[in-house]
């Protein structure tokens, strides 16, 4: 075999043992089939979910590996997402069940239809265990049934209660000692209850009576209340006061009431407040007294917060496993058909093939196994950066003779259509941060610089060192970030909607968010579309922590 062939296949080699392990690390199963559904492809996730050796997989059907069900009941073949895939369907995403020997799976499965060259159609599947996150929801559901149960019970109980005042309030209308004789029973009755119970005159804006649970709720004793009645808004969030003061109001019309506040405890705890109140009328059919109850939902609130929280935490996993499919299947589809392409020609072709010819082969080999390493090492980073693996190590820096080392780098980079403008203030000679780091955060913005100004132009470098800080300004004067995309800028796999056929990630500025983050600095970005962009990195001049 032709030498440079060889190491071109030996570079291959090196690059898909480092997807291997990339591919590898993630929760996901991933598998990749040929025309026939014959697995080409699959990462330890997956040899691990069907229980098979290597071996045993490469070649197999894998709707045979892989058999799914839906509420008990076996699929068809015709329907097994593979298949669907196979059919010409591009993307898709269900639920489906797996027998891993006696435990049942729940699998969220989403796939994928590629084609590569003249290889005919082939498919991705990409498989993540939700068994845990269902059983989650589950208990969710349970619990928040529970809740709903106990809510129902208390307006059972507060409706009974009502219906119970009104009837001794007609029976006793004309005798003031029956009336004082109900009230001390529906005293006895709210002294027994966890909820706070309260009888108000809304004429007098006084508290009549106050349950002995409003000590324990609101930190405060019932004799202060009755002292001053107005300490009850007080202990009220003041962003909530108002809509506690029209509930009064209304509560004066004879209007039943449901409000939410917190209130504020003596030691700063807040609480969360359901409180109802229902109108008590006299013989003319006024509103005599003001009945209701409070009860403290604090852990409703918080649970309701956790699932809120659960929620969006599986929309963004979702979302970013949609990137990844979408950008993987993209970025690797182009330069892995550039390398079967020119190596099947040099293969087949080569004794026919002049030397410019072959080495331009050659060239488009290496140019897609580096794009492909790339991606890989960019994919690894974020890997560590998410699992603190990234070794940070600050050494003594001359920041000055570094820039200028990088600026003749990257003039060479940018080549005769761009002009990189540097200009400095400070004293930047004595520093220490972590000089690898320093070098991927500004080559990134470079590169980004020079490539998101595919009509050249000039690029300013800044670099200003004072108040124990060094800020690095970079600023081109490129097509620019739409606003609504600054947001989410450095989101992994995130790409602004204007940058069209420019080749990308979506990773490299979250990268250098992290990297940034290590030297306990910020990055911030200054841009408007089609004018250019402005990136602004802060760092401790001494970043030895």
């Amino acid at each position: 075999m032709n030498v440079g062939l060889e190491n071109i296949v030996n570079n291959l080699r090196a690059t898909l043992g480092k997807m291997e392990v990339a591919l590898g690390a993630i929760d996901e199963a991933i598998a990749w089939t040929d025309e026939d559904g014959k697995i080409q492809w699959s990462n330890k996730t997956f040899d691990s979910l069907v229980n098979r050796n290597r071996f045993q997989i490469l070649g197999a059907k894998l709707y045979e590996l892989l058999p799914l069900s839906k509420e008990g009941e076996n699929i068809p073949i015709a329907v097994h997402p593979v298949n669907i895939a196979l059919q010409g369907k591009l993307k898709g995403t269900s639920t489906y069940e797996f027998r891993q020997e006696s435990q049942l799976l729940i699998l969220e499965i989403s796939w994928a239809s590629l084609k590569l060259l003249e290889q005919g159609t082939s498919a991705v599947l990409v498989i993540r265990d939700i068994t845990a996150r269902q059983q989650f929801e589950e208990e969710l559901r349970l619990h928040r049934e529970h809740l709903e149960q106990l809510v129902e019970e208390r307006t059972t109980f507060l409706s009974e209660v009502n219906k119970q005042l009104q009837e001794e309030v007609i029976q006793r209308r004309q005798v003031e000692n029956d009336l004082q004789q109900s009230e001390q029973r529906f005293r006895q009755l709210a002294e027994h209850i966890h909820e706070v119970f309260w009888l108000s005159d809304p004429h007098k804006s006084e508290i009549i009576y106050i349950s002995p649970a409003y000590e324990e709720i609101w930190g405060r004793s019932c004799q202060s209340l009755y002292e001053q009645p107005k300490s009850f808004v007080d202990a009220i969030h003041v962003d909530d006061q108002q809509q506690v003061i029209n509930s009064f109001a209304k509560q004066k019309l004879g209007d039943r009431t449901e409000v939410i506040y917190r209130i504020i405890k003596p030691d700063n705890s807040i609480r969360w407040i359901r409180d109802r109140s229902f109108p008590i009328l006299n013989e003319l059919g006024q509103v005599y007294r003001v009945a209701g109850i409070a009860e403290d939902i604090t852990e409703a609130k918080r649970v309701e917060e956790e699932i809120n929280k659960t929620l969006q935490r599986e929309k963004e996993l979702n979302e970013l496993k949609s990137n990844f499919i979408s950008m993987t299947s993209h970025e690797f589809r182009t330069p892995l058909s550039t390398v079967l392409l020119s190596a099947e020609m040099l293969e087949h072709y080569a004794d026919k093939l002049s030397p410019d010819k072959k080495q331009k082969l050659y060239q488009q080999i290496g140019i897609g196994i580096g794009r492909m390493v790339q991606l890989l090492d960019d994919v690894l980073s974020i890997n560590k950066a998410d699992a603190g693996k990234v070794v940070f190590n600050p050494v003594s820096l001359n920041l000055e003779d570094f820039c200028q080392e990088l600026l003749a780098e990257m003039q060479l980079t940018a080549g005769n259509k761009h002009t990189i403008v540097f200009a400095m203030s400070g004293d930047c000679s004595k520093a220490m941060m972590d000089e690898a780091l320093l070098r991927h955060i500004l080559c990134n913005l470079f590169s980004n610089a020079i490539k998101y100004s595919p009509q050249g132009g000039q690029i300013n470098f800044q670099l200003s060192c004072h108040n124990f800080e060094a800020t690095f300004i970079i600023q081109d004067s490129g097509i620019g970030i739409p606003v609504e995309d600054q947001k989410r800028l450095f989101e992994s796999f995130h790409r602004a909607k204007n940058v069209g056929n420019i080749q990308g990630t979506g990773l490299g500025l979250s990268i250098v968010k992290r990297m940034v983050d290590l030297h306990q600095g910020t990055i911030t970005v200054e841009s408007e579309e089609g004018v250019g962009t402005k990136f602004i990195v802060t760092v401790p001049l001494n970043a030895n922590f």
